[in-house]
């Protein structure tokens, strides 16, 4: 059985888990979830008893299927860098000047923007590869400006929230500190999207270039109030989220596990199983992908 169709057909499972409770001396089966941070539970009925258990049953021949699936895949895998198919469409800057989107600076570092490239018109075409109105499309690009121009020579990450319909800004985080390898929002930042009547598009800065991590996809995956998420490369490049599946901090999840137990080195193991988990997403094909990337 194929990984995809495994994957696929795991989704289609009861996500509660099955236990069992004594109840007056008979042992019962139960159907328990997680919700609002609280265990709940409900009896399974006579009627749909039969159906359940079997789905369970499956459940459990599937997700043993998957493992060893999953460790083929990464027995077969190389101990390198893996190149997604998002990655490899990407060609080499060739950008003539449009634009002073951000300010010239005289000196340069390891962090610093390429500001010749981001000021040129293939850097703000770029945006008007999304599937948004033109004028969200501008805002975006004159966002990714402010945001670029602010963390220049920085190691930090920041993010900025706008209006997916109107392209205002909603909130950002840039009157704080940063952190050098992720970022998110207060409660006070994140309640101005919370109360907000639009769905918003996040730009967030990579200062290392690197491909969104897991922790962003997963991040994305969760929040129904993100309808994209951009990541800006201190290199010019930016990549879109456009879509995740909710499993996808499962099957990270499970991954990560699995490299933990390869290396004994927490960092190492989550550079591996984000490999793994870009190499799982080429391989499921266009219509089951646990997400979509796009670089623009």
């Amino acid at each position: 059985m194929e990984l995809v169709e495994i994957i696929k057909e795991l989704e289609s499972m009861p996500r509660e888990t099955l236990v069992y409770k004594t109840i007056k001396g008979k042992r019962q089966p139960y159907l328990q979830w997680s919700e609002d941070g609280k265990t709940k539970s409900r009896y399974i009925k006579i009627s749909e008893r039969a159906d359940l258990l079997n789905a369970f049953k499956r459940k459990d021949e599937l997700k043993k299927l998957y493992n060893e699936a999953i460790d083929k895949m990464m027995a077969d895998a190389p101990d390198v860098y893996y190149v997604s198919e998002a990655e490899r469409t990407f060609g080499q800057h060739t950008g003539y000047a449009h634009e002073q989107l951000i300010s010239k600076k005289e000196t340069t570092g390891v962090y610093s923007v390429e500001r010749k490239y981001i000021n040129s018109k293939e850097y703000h075409d770029k945006f008007i590869k999304l599937p948004l109105s033109h004028e969200v499309q501008e805002a975006l690009y004159k966002e990714s400006g402010r945001l670029l121009e602010f963390v220049d020579g920085k190691s930090e990450e920041h993010m900025i929230a706008i209006s997916s319909r109107t392209g205002l800004i909603i909130t950002d985080n840039l009157s704080r500190a940063g952190s050098p390898d992720h970022t998110s929002f207060s409660e006070k930042e994140y309640s101005c999207i919370k109360s907000s009547n639009d769905s918003v598009i996040l730009l967030h800065n990579h200062s290392s270039n690197g491909r969104p991590s897991a922790r962003d996809i997963i991040s994305y995956s969760m929040d129904d109030n993100v309808k994209l998420s951009l990541i800006l490369c201190h290199d010019g490049s930016v990549y879109a989220l456009c879509s995740a599946r909710k499993n996808v901090e499962m099957i990270f999840s499970d991954l990560l596990e699995k490299e933990k137990e390869r290396w004994n080195d927490l960092r190492l193991a989550k550079i591996y199983a984000t490999n793994d988990l870009y190499r799982l997403n080429d391989k499921l094909g266009r219509n089951h992908k646990l997400f979509e990337l796009r670089r623009l």
